[in-house]
C-alpha cells in the first residue's frame, strides 16, 4: 500500500467457504464467507487465493511482504452487490498475517489460519 500500485488483477470468481462448487445458496438474513487469501505455513511470504479458473494467468499474484488493500465484490442476479474493502498484512512469521476490514466496515479483524502442505 505504500506506493498506491495497482496490481493487474483479472475479475476471477473466487472460492465460497465449505463448499466445492462455484455457487452458493445465501438465504435471506443470511451470509456466506469466501476461501478469501491463505498461506502455506512453510512460505507465509506467498499469499494464495482460491479461484475458479483453468488457466493461472487469471490467479491474484501478490509480490510478498507488505500491505494491500484487496476489493471484493459478490455479484448476484437477485440482490444488489455486495462490496468489501480489506487490508491485507503479510509479514514474514504467519502470526503476523492479518486481514482487516478498511475503516467504516464494522468486521472484526481476521487472523489467517496456516495450511500445511
Amino acid at each position: 500500500m505504500g506506493d498506491s500500485a495497482p496490481l493487474p488483477i483479472e475479475t476471477i470468481e473466487f472460492k465460497w467457504a465449505g463448499s466445492t462448487l462455484p455457487y452458493v445458496t445465501i438465504g435471506p438474513q443470511s451470509c456466506r464467507r469466501f476461501d478469501a487469501v491463505w498461506f502455506v505455513l512453510d512460505e507465509p511470504n506467498e499469499p494464495r487465493f482460491s479461484v475458479y479458473s483453468d488457466s493461472t494467468e487469471f490467479t491474484p499474484r501478490i509480490p510478498g511482504l507488505g500491505e494491500y488493500r484487496l476489493v471484493y465484490a459478490a455479484v448476484s442476479e437477485n440482490f444488489r452487490t455486495a462490496r468489501g474493502e480489506f487490508i491485507l498484512t503479510v509479514q514474514p512469521s504467519p502470526s503476523g498475517w492479518s486481514l482487516t476490514p478498511s475503516v467504516g466496515d464494522a468486521q472484526p479483524n481476521t487472523q489467517m489460519e496456516p495450511t500445511r502442505r
